[in-house]
């Protein structure tokens, strides 16, 4: 079976996104998915940056484009410790109720922005 690569787009300015980032680059035991920061990444469009910073994002090497539970579910593909799970992550997927629980926990997440731009007090 051949796989296709995944690029993966973490929130850099979100603590548990980079976390989750960490732990995929440890599970990645084929080497399919590299991980970057959706922030300074360059990516297909603004529309998809502002997607990204939403919902974890991610593009395949066939440019296929995948968001929130989807990506996750693309993820889980590519992971074999996380291949025991297709079958309910498919479930999930299928009935939309993936993407309900993702958009919970997305909402929850913190932001800690680690930039200063022009509207930030010179010291």
């Amino acid at each position: 079976m051949r796989f296709s690569k995944l690029k993966v787009f973490v929130d850099g300015w979100c603590p548990m996104c980079k976390k989750f980032g960490r732990i995929l680059v440890k599970l990645d035991l084929l080497n399919l998915i590299n991980i970057e920061d959706i922030r300074i990444a360059e990516v297909p469009s603004q529309n998809f940056r502002a997607k990204g910073l939403k919902a974890i994002a991610s593009t395949k090497s066939n440019g296929k484009i995948y968001f929130g539970f989807d990506s996750i579910f693309q993820i889980s593909l590519l992971i074999p410790f996380f291949w025991i799970f297709i079958p309910f992550l498919f479930v999930l997927k299928i009935t939309k109720f993936g993407a309900f629980l993702y958009s919970e926990l997305a909402m929850k997440r913190t932001i800690i922005p680690l930039h200063c731009d022009k509207d930030c007090d010179a010291v």
